[in-house]
């Protein structure tokens, strides 16, 4: 019984390793934001390619086209999106 836990436990480990590799973020911007369709338009950083992605409404909630953004998704979908925090520049 304990060989059939560990080997369970194992593969369990194994697929959530897999699965987070297949995720992929990268810094961009959002060209389009639809949430009627639930869709959003983004443009990874050093490219000039769009993917269309699905995404939720709440998940896309405050985000506008043209704004920077690091996000993470997999099989089309969005699964985290954040703001990128830009430095401001001190003094004269």
């Amino acid at each position: 019984m304990r060989k059939v836990l560990l080997s369970l436990i194992a593969v369990f480990f194994v697929c959530g390793m897999a699965a987070s590799a297949f995720a992929m973020g990268s810094q961009g911007t959002l060209k389009a934001v639809n949430a009627a369709k639930g869709t959003v338009v983004f443009c990874p950083k050093n490219t000039n390619k769009n993917i269309t992605l699905k995404a939720t409404a709440a998940m896309m909630k405050g985000f506008k086209p043209g704004d920077h953004v690091i996000l993470t998704y997999g099989n089309g979908t969005v699964k985290m999106v954040r703001r990128m925090i830009t430095k401001v520049p001190v003094g004269c």
